[in-house]
C-alpha cells in the first residue's frame, strides 16, 4: 500500500484511482476481492460479529427492522450480540436496528441499563444510531482545501482544528456527524486531547478510514464491556486494514467520465447536473424542478445535484437535522423511557449560516442512495416510507424545532410544498429540460410523491450506470485471468435494488419497463457469471471462454445502458 506521510502522521492513499475509469490491475483487483473477504467472514477474535453482519451486501451495505425480522436465532443472536451482557439495548435494535456507538472504553452506562440515562452527573447514557451504507465514500465526506484556507474548517468532529493542522484534507468526515473515524494525526504538547474515541486501542488512530476500522472493531466486536485488546478483540493487521480500506473504496458510483463532465461542460464532477438531465417521465422531470427550484424545495441547497456536498463551497458540511427531536418517540416505541437526544458535533448551522457551538448537527448524506434504504436517518425515525422521509423537511420539527409528537407520516404539508425554502438566498437557475423556472404548483398532497419518484429515478440512474462500471471490470479482470464474481455479483445487487426503488414508488408503473428488464437481467448476469468461472483460475485461462462471456456481458451492458437512457438521458448546458 503505497503511504504518504505527514510528518508523523501516516495516511492510507486509494491505489486504484485509475479504476474510476475502468482500468484494474491484477494486483488491485485481489486486493478489493481480500478486502470483501475480510469485510465478511473476518471475526476479529471478538463476539462473532463480522463488518458484514451490520453492513448487508443485498441491503445496500446497511441493515434495517425489516433485514433483521428475516435472521435466524443464530444469526439474531450475533446481531444483537446477545453474548456480551449489558453491551446492547436489544429493544432498539429490534424495533429501530440501533446500536450502542458510545466510544472509549466501558460505557458510563450499558446499552440495556433504563435507570442510568439522565444520572446526577449529567451523562445521559449511551448514543444509538443505525449502521450506515458505505457506497461512493471518496464522493460523500470531503474536505476541500478552499475551506481550510478560508478558516472554514471547524476540526475535526469534537476535537479542535489544531489536532488536524496541516492534514485536514486528508481526513474524511466519515460516519453519521463526521465522528466516526477515531483520533486524530498528532498530540497536542503536554496532553492527550486529540486521541479520543477508542484512540487510546491505537496510537496511531489518525481520523482515516483505517482507522475507521479500528475504531469499529474496538465498539462493536467487543466480548465485554472492559474492551481489553487481545482479550475482547484483536487489532486488525496493516495487511487487513489495507484490504478493507480497499474494498471500501471500490464500492459505489465514481465520479464522471472525461465524456460525461464534457457533456455537461464541467471537470472533475463527482455528480451529474441535474439541470442538464432529461427525464423521460414528466413526474420525474416535476420532482426534479421541484427539488432544484428556488421557489420549490430548494433541497439542491444542502445537497448539490442530489448529492452529500454542498451548493455553496463544495464540501460535505455538518447541518442542523432537528431529526434529533424524534427520540422521545423512537424512546417510548421501544423501551419505554425517552432515550438520551444524540447531540451530534459541533458545527455550522447551514453554509454561510452562523458558526460556533451547535448541537444535533449532522453530515450532510448523498440522497442520491437515498432510495434503496429501508430506515431514514441516524436514528431510523422512518422505517419503510421514503416519502414520510422526505416530508420531513416539511415538518414542524424541521421548520421550528418544535417537537411534534406525532408519527412523521401525519404531517404532509397542505398542498404537497415542503416549505424547505431559501427564497432569494440562491442565484437564479438556469431553464432545463423538461421543467420551468418557477416550480410549477402540484396538486394537493401530490408534491412529495413527484419529490420520491425523482429521487427514485435518479438512484435508479445511478445504479445503472455503476453497473456499466462493474461489468466492464470484469471484463478487464477475465483478460487478466482474475476472479470477476465480486464487479458481478455487485452488478447483480444493483439490478435488484433498481427494480425494487421503482417498485415502490407512490406514483403509479415509475419506469415498469426499466422494472421488468432489471428483474429479467439478473438471471442473465448469473449465467455469465458462471461461465465466467470456468474461463479463469486456472494457471492459463480458456481464451475460447474468455471471449464467449466477454460477448454475452458486451450484450448485458448494452441492455443496461438502453435501461438508464429510458430514464435520462444527458443534454448540452444552455
Amino acid at each position: 500500500m503505497k503511504r504518504i506521510l505527514f510528518g508523523a502522521l501516516t495516511v492510507s492513499t486509494l491505489v486504484f484511482a485509475a479504476s474510476s475509469q475502468g482500468q484494474v490491475t491484477e494486483e488491485q483487483a485481489n486486493l478489493i476481492d481480500e478486502g470483501r473477504k475480510v469485510f465478511m467472514e473476518e471475526k476479529f477474535a471478538g463476539n462473532g460479529r463480522t463488518c458484514g453482519t451490520c453492513h448487508i451486501p443485498t441491503e445496500g451495505y446497511d441493515i434495517f427492522p425489516s433485514s433483521i425480522a428475516k435472521l435466524k436465532k443464530k444469526e439474531r443472536d450475533i446481531v444483537f450480540a446477545s453474548n456480551v451482557p449489558g453491551f446492547e439495548n436489544q429493544d432498539l435494535i429490534e424495533m429501530f436496528a440501533l446500536f450502542n456507538i458510545s466510544g472509549g472504553p466501558a460505557p458510563l452506562c450499558p446499552g440495556d441499563e433504563p435507570f442510568c440515562f439522565d444520572d446526577e452527573d449529567g451523562h445521559h447514557g449511551p448514543t444509538f444510531r443505525g449502521s450506515m451504507a458505505i457506497q461512493a465514500l471518496d464522493l460523500t465526506t470531503l474536505m476541500t482545501q478552499e475551506a481550510v484556507d478560508q478558516d472554514d474548517f471547524q476540526g475535526t468532529p469534537l476535537l479542535p482544528p489544531e489536532c488536524s493542522e496541516g492534514v485536514e484534507t486528508q481526513l474524511p468526515q466519515l460516519g453519521w456527524s463526521g465522528d466516526g473515524s477515531p483520533g486524530t494525526p498528532k498530540l497536542l504538547p503536554g496532553d492527550d486531547t486529540c486521541q479520543t474515541h477508542h484512540g487510546e486501542f491505537d496510537d496511531d488512530a489518525d481520523g482515516s478510514f483505517r482507522a475507521f476500522a479500528t475504531g469499529a472493531i474496538a465498539q462493536h466486536f467487543t466480548l465485554s464491556l472492559d474492551r481489553i485488546v487481545g482479550e475482547d478483540f484483536r487489532r486488525a493487521t496493516d495487511d487487513e486494514l489495507d484490504a478493507l480500506e480497499a474494498f471500501q473504496r471500490w464500492l459505489g458510483r465514481r465520479p464522471l467520465s472525461e465524456e460525461e463532465n464534457a457533456a455537461q461542460g464541467t471537470t472533475g464532477a463527482s455528480e451529474f447536473e441535474i439541470l442538464l438531465l432529461d427525464f423521460s417521465d414528466p413526474r420525474v422531470a416535476k420532482g426534479r424542478d421541484h427539488f432544484a427550484t428556488n421557489n420549490g424545495a430548494t433541497c439542491n441547497r444542502c445537497h448539490d445535484n442530489a448529492g452529500a456536498l454542498s451548493f455553496d463551497n463544495g464540501r460535505n458540511d455538518n447541518n442542523l437535522t432537528k431529526v434529533s427531536l424524534s427520540n422521545d418517540d423512537i424512546g417510548l416505541a421501544a423501551v419505554g423511557f425517552p432515550i438520551p437526544e444524540d447531540e451530534g458535533v459541533i458545527v455550522t448551522a447551514f453554509s454561510g449560516g452562523d458558526t460556533g457551538v451547535r448541537f444535533g448537527a449532522f453530515n450532510s448524506q448523498s440522497i442520491i442512495e437515498a432510495a434503496e434504504k429501508k430506515a431514514w436517518f441516524h436514528n431510523h425515525k422512518v422505517v419503510n416510507d421514503f416519502e414520510a422521509a422526505i416530508a420531513h423537511y416539511g415538518s414542524d420539527d424541521f421548520l421550528t424545532g418544535v417537537p411534534a409528537n406525532r408519527p412523521i407520516g401525519a404531517v404532509k404539508p397542505e398542498g404537497g410544498m415542503l416549505g424547505l425554502q431559501f427564497g432569494g438566498q440562491l442565484p437564479a437557475l438556469p431553464a432545463f429540460p423538461g421543467g420551468v423556472d418557477p416550480a410549477p404548483s402540484f396538486p394537493a398532497g401530490d408534491g412529495i410523491e413527484h419529490l420520491g419518484a425523482f429521487l427514485r429515478a435518479l438512484n435508479a440512474f445511478y445504479n445503472l450506470r455503476d453497473c456499466e462500471r462493474l461489468i466492464e471490470e470484469a471484463k478487464e479482470r477475465l483478460e487478466l485471468n482474475v476472479s470477476a464474481d465480486n464487479p458481478l455479483d455487485h452488478c447483480a445487487f444493483n439490478l435488484a435494488t433498481v427494480e425494487r426503488v421503482l417498485h415502490e414508488s407512490k406514483l403509479p408503473a415509475l419506469h415498469k419497463d426499466v422494472q421488468k428488464d432489471a428483474k429479467h437481467l439478473i438471471p442473465k448476469l448469473n449465467a455469465a457469471q458462471n461461465e465466467a468461472k470456468n474461463a479463469v483460475g486456472k494457471k492459463k485461462k480458456d481464451a475460447k471462454k474468455v471471449e464467449k462471456v466477454v460477448k454475452k456481458l458486451d450484450e448485458i451492458n448494452d441492455s443496461i445502458f438502453a435501461m438508464r437512457d429510458s430514464i435520462a438521458t444527458q443534454v448540452p448546458p444552455p
